[in-house]
């Protein structure tokens, strides 16, 4: 941690505070908030890296700046940070920060806040869920965001993928058949449920 106050090279920074994320190490801490606000993106992008792992409000705070960061791979990792590392955290400062991110350029970082904002049960993400299930290209985040909310309006959007995807054995699909089985059994046990 001493290299982390005295290194100047953003490169070296950046890798002193990934290798920080495979530690979890809190004595870091202090270093890694400090580095969050570093000219470099390159540094700032390790500093998110350790910071995800730590779950002090300092790191949530300092992921928080992070998810709105002008460099497009500091923003991605902040909110993966905020969104899922940091899953069993839940505030509404930090709910606002995934939202922020819904309307991030980004279709990666979107995903990250669905994810994030949908762990949490947060209703502003059921709407973005619903709009990309209707997508044209329709990513893995919003089959995950769709399976943790459970609105039973996804389901039938989800049946539209599977009966308009050409079946393979990708991820996507593995995923897809995955989320869909949750959503029958779901299904399933509420038909069960006496009236």
């Amino acid at each position: 941690m001493g290299q982390l106050r005295r290194e100047q090279e953003p490169a070296v920074l950046s890798a002193i505070g990934v290798a920080l994320s495979q530690l979890q190490e809190p004595r870091a801490l202090p270093q890694l908030v400090t580095l969050a606000s570093h000219p470099s993106e390159e540094a700032r992008y390790g500093a998110a890296h350790g910071l995800a792992v730590l779950a002090a409000p300092e790191a949530v705070d300092a992921l928080i700046r992070l998810s709105a960061d002008t460099d497009r791979d500091v923003r991605d990792w902040a909110t993966f940070g905020l969104g899922t590392m940091m899953e069993e955290i839940d505030t509404p400062e930090l709910r606002d920060a995934l939202a922020a991110r819904l309307a991030d350029e980004d279709p990666e970082i979107v995903g990250e806040a669905l994810v994030g904002l949908a762990y949490r049960k947060d209703p502003r993400a059921i709407e973005p869920v619903r709009e990309a299930l209707r997508g044209d290209a329709v990513m893995v985040y919003a089959l995950e965001a769709a399976a943790e909310l459970g609105d039973p309006s996804f389901h039938p959007l989800l049946l539209a993928i599977r009966d308009a995807h050409a079946p393979s054995d990708s991820y996507f699909d593995r995923v897809l058949k995955d989320v869909l089985s949750q959503f029958e059994q779901r299904n399933s046990a509420e038909a069960d449920e006496p009236t």
